[in-house]
């Protein structure tokens, strides 16, 4: 595109070619001056699973507990040992940063102590363990719930790294205390509750904002304007006006008046987007 236009003394000239937009100034009295224009928030989620499969394993017998509504957990300094399991199948969003991770399980009856929370060395058990195939556990404790009332949710607070994506996950309760904790089951109403919160960070730049033109050119200043930007997680979007290539402005409209100019100096501008996260579009 060429265009000339003579107006009040001052002629001037815009040349537009691919995405450089420039513009030369002549006034009459100051000499030639030449400005070259260039063009120039977090999603997350909560995953809740439920288990593929509780148990729990009694040293006073050699049965399964696979399809009974409650899971127990009680210490060796009684007469009987209960081991709880739980193990769960997770998908986890790519690119997926964990928050927190939580196990919810319903306390069906009143204990002194929770009980203690690991991860188990397999996963491949089923409900029809009975005590003495329970799977061993793996690595320290991750989290220990004391006391419990009747009838309200426990939260066993996991670190991040327990969950390290897409996979499934086992967990084994274990008590020290001879009064016996017992929770909901799968095949309850309050079914247990493997809650992961994650974010997924925004790391994709808004779009380049195009058509960048110029008016009311005078001596001193000028007027930018050009086309909206658009961001991909659909957030707002501020600009950064640039004048030889140091930000100059920061605006949250597309258009900008750039004033203070010093006659016959040459300026070039360009603009480019921010959006929320603080990704810069191109120029």
């Amino acid at each position: 595109m060429n265009k000339q236009n003579t107006k009040s003394g001052l002629s001037w000239r815009i040349i537009a070619k691919s995405k450089l937009l420039l513009f030369v100034l002549v006034f009459a009295l100051l000499g030639v001056a030449y400005v070259f224009f260039t063009k120039a928030a977090t999603t997350g989620g909560t995953i809740v699973a439920n288990p593929a499969a509780d148990t729990y394993v009694s040293s006073s017998n050699k049965q399964s507990h696979g399809s009974v509504k409650y899971v127990r957990a009680t210490g060796s300094s009684s007469r009987v040992t209960r081991k709880a399991y739980l193990k769960f199948d997770v998908a986890i969003p790519t690119d997926a940063v964990l928050t927190s991770v939580r196990l919810r399980l319903y306390a069906v009856g009143s204990s002194d102590k929770g009980g203690d929370l690991y991860r188990t060395a397999t996963s491949t058990w089923s409900e029809k363990i009975v005590y003495g195939q329970e799977p061993a556990n793996a690595g320290p404790i991750l989290a220990t719930i004391g006391e419990v009332k009747s009838d309200t949710w426990v939260n066993f607070v996991l670190p991040t790294s327990t969950i390290s994506g897409t996979g499934t996950y086992s967990f084994a309760i274990i008590s020290a205390s001879a009064d016996t904790v017992e929770y909901a089951s799968r095949e309850a109403t309050n079914k247990p509750q493997l809650v992961v919160d994650y974010n997924i960070p925004d790391t994709i730049a808004p779009a380049v904002p195009t058509g960048l033109k110029a008016s009311n050119i005078i001596q001193t200043g000028v007027k930018l304007d050009w086309n909206a930007s658009t961001d991909d997680r659909g957030g707002p979007v501020t600009y950064e006006v640039l004048r030889g290539g140091v930000v100059a402005a920061t605006t949250s409209t597309n258009t900008y008046t750039d004033t203070g100019l010093t006659p016959g100096t040459g300026y070039s501008y360009a603009v480019r987007a921010k959006d929320q996260s603080g990704n810069l579009s191109a120029t």
